[in-house]
């Protein structure tokens, strides 16, 4: 309540209020009117008049009741007439608030109804036919909102009824087909429209179940090509990461401690060489190694500086949490080089999770005992680990009994499992799994819940102390 008091609050809500009665009031009326479709440019380009106007200078508003609509104002009433005045507290911030509300209303305006102004598709008078052609249609997309809200409803009524039911539904519903249309007809006649209906039901309920049918193979298709290119693109990127190998291996990389940058440049004879190499490192490390440190930016400096900067990073201590060079090899040897070519070749590298608060996973060492978990059972409940955390996740596609497609709830407030809003899907090697045919249940359809979670936790405790290796930077150099 204290707030009430203030002048600056006051001053913004009188320029809220202001606005409804010259701007929001008026527009919500013309929306509501019988105005045609195509004659809104004339009242869309006259507010657009205004709204520059009134941009640049608002002093009318606070001092006269008017209008972008003159034909659809909001009628004045003691409210309006107590926001107007220029001697008010506070008039000059009410002003200024006025001034930019109406320059973001020239960028919507701009942007949303374009084709209504000068120069847009219904910018000027329309032709006879054209004005025939759409002289039903609305103003508003309020009749397609009721159509959804009574599909929506009809749906949650009638769970296991079909498409066609529904729509049938709706359309005698809207259309009135049974209260006016059919009983306004001689009982005759409404006994022949029944027979013929029954007659042609069966014939339509296919017709309309094919339409259903098209609509699915358009949208399987659709996702097929989807999944096509997003393949081609990882192919890509695996194919660029290959090659990236193969040129740091030309000149004894890839580099693992400053020195190692010092003895890679002994193999260019120019400075252009030199610098060659040094950027073939960086995007090693960045493309490679998913490296993420602002000193890896090429820009326009020197060998020196280059060189300098990857140094640098190498040299980080991994506390820094700035990168993972946990997967950087340990020394040049054959066998180091052919672990990063399949690191690289079969996405084996850490993951950079999308959209999740999860770490990357890290390699768990080898595992000798006979009992370690296969995949065999598609929605089988599953607990991975993470190198920070562990995850609940249900298998929805078996590569192999090694590898598997497994997507993950989201952990929120007291252990409340939820789907998150964007899928969350890792394909997760079977050694990372720690705990599976997990009893995980739901009351409502919206929260889950791990009835064995302490259980799980003191599990993922015991896993990490037995697999997960941590070696520190300085025991890698």
């Amino acid at each position: 309540m204290v707030d009430c008091d203030s002048t600056e609050v006051q001053s913004l809500v009188r320029a809220l209020g202001i606005i409804y009665y010259v701007v929001t009031g008026p527009f919500w009326n013309l929306l509501n009117s019988d105005t045609h479709y195509l004659d809104q440019y004339i009242y869309i380009q006259e507010m657009a008049e205004k709204f520059e106007a009134w941009s640049l200078d608002s002093s009318e508003l606070l001092t006269s009741p008017i209008t972008i609509f003159s034909d659809f104002a909001v009628p004045v009433d003691d409210i309006w007439r107590s926001l107007m005045g220029d001697t008010l507290p506070g008039s000059y911030l009410t002003k200024s608030a006025l001034q930019q509300i109406m320059t973001g209303f020239i960028a919507v305006t701009k942007r949303q109804l374009e084709n209504f102004l000068p120069g847009g598709v219904y910018g000027s008078a329309p032709d006879d036919d054209l004005r025939k052609q759409m002289k039903h249609c609305k103003l508003t997309n309020l009749v397609s909102e009721y159509e959804f809200g009574d599909l929506d409803f009809s749906q949650f009524r009638r769970r296991h009824a079909s498409m066609h039911f529904h729509s049938s539904i709706q359309m005698v519903k809207r259309n009135k087909t049974i209260s006016d249309w059919l009983s306004s007809k001689p009982d005759e006649e409404q006994a022949h429209l029944l027979q013929l209906a029954r007659e042609k039901c069966t014939a339509l309920k296919e017709k309309h179940k094919e339409a259903e049918r098209e609509v699915v193979r358009k949208t399987e298709a659709r996702l097929q090509e989807v999944n096509r290119r997003k393949q081609e693109k990882e192919a890509e990127k695996l194919e660029t990461k290959r090659k990236l190998v193969d040129i740091v291996k030309q000149h004894g990389g890839p580099c693992v401690k400053p020195k190692d940058v010092e003895q890679a440049l002994k193999c260019g004879k120019t400075n252009r060489q030199k610098l060659e190499i040094v950027k073939n490192e960086i995007r090693y490390l960045k493309n490679v190694l998913g490296v993420i440190n602002k000193r890896l930016v090429f820009g326009k400096k020197s060998l020196e500086s280059l060189a300098t900067d990857l140094k640098t990073v190498l040299s980080l201590s991994r506390e820094e949490d700035n990168h993972n060079l946990v997967a950087i090899p340990v020394s040049h040897s054959v066998d180091h080089v052919e672990a990063i070519e399949s690191f690289a070749g079969e996405k084996r590298q850490i993951n950079q999770l999308t959209g999740k608060s999860k770490k990357r996973a890290v390699e768990v060492q080898p595992s000798t005992s006979d009992s370690q978990y296969k995949f065999n059972s598609q929605g089988e409940w599953l607990a991975v680990a993470y190198e920070n955390e562990w995850f609940v996740g249900t298998v929805v596609d078996i590569k192999s009994s090694e590898r598997a497609v497994v997507q993950f709830l989201s952990k929120g407030h007291q252990n409340v499992y939820r789907w998150p809003r964007v899928d969350d899907f890792d394909t997760i090697d079977s050694k990372f799994v720690f705990a599976h045919a997990l009893d995980v249940s739901t009351a409502n359809g919206r929260t889950w819940s791990v009835p064995e979670f302490d259980y799980l936790q003191e599990l993922y405790s015991d896993y990490c102390s037995l697999y997960f290796a941590e070696p520190l930077l300085e025991e890698l150099w």
